[in-house]
């Protein structure tokens, strides 16, 4: 990438350079049901990130189980990457306020703008990302391999005219539509099969 020819005004930076805040998760205690019976907060596990927009999760923690753990509450508009399984280097954007496990490495950034110019640039460089992994039986990638990832980075008033956040939020809006259809088909299917 350092080769490859940019406006004079566009800069290659790593994502920690980039992001204001880079994080990962940890996974409370499973045999302490406190951290988890009727937890109300949103906890990401790798298998969830899917190139995807995350408005809910599988599983829930509880504030103590948040307080008594080295998990972190993410804002809402931080871009994770999957760093385990079969999942690893695949980008998620946060819709909503979550944790995660360590198998995610969490980004945040200075503004929505930003946080969507990141998403799609990470997954423009997925290939790339995996090349470069850990390599091994499994391509795991670290959070310091993801704090290094190179990004083109232009001014941020063209980070602003591309609008990218203006998508991120109609995907979000669609993947709502999506879920509530879900829903409405398994409910559908249930009242048809008890008949």
């Amino acid at each position: 990438m350092d080769s490859l020819i940019f406006p004079e005004d566009f800069k290659i930076k790593t994502v920690s350079e980039f992001c204001a805040e880079t994080k990962s998760g940890s996974t409370p205690s499973r045999t302490n049901n406190e951290y988890w019976e009727n937890g109300t907060i949103s906890w990401v596990k790798s298998g969830e990130v899917h190139n995807n927009i995350t408005l809910q999760t599988e599983e829930y923690i509880t504030s103590l189980g948040l307080s008594e753990s080295s998990t972190k509450l993410l804002p809402k508009d931080t871009v994770l990457m999957a760093m385990y399984g079969v999942t690893a280097g695949e980008v998620g954007y946060l819709a909503i306020e979550a944790t995660t496990n360590q198998a995610i490495c969490g980004m945040i950034c200075r503004s929505k703008a930003e946080a969507a110019y990141l998403y799609f640039s990470l997954i423009q460089s997925q290939a790339a990302i995996s090349r470069l992994s850990n390599g091994g039986a499994q391509d795991n990638l670290s959070k310091n391999f993801i704090d290094n990832i190179k990004i083109v980075v232009p001014p941020s008033e063209f980070i602003e005219k591309l609008n990218l956040a203006a998508i991120v939020e109609q995907m979000t809006l669609n993947t709502k539509e999506i879920t509530l259809l879900e829903e409405l088909q398994a409910t559908v299917l249930a009242q048809l099969s008890s008949r």
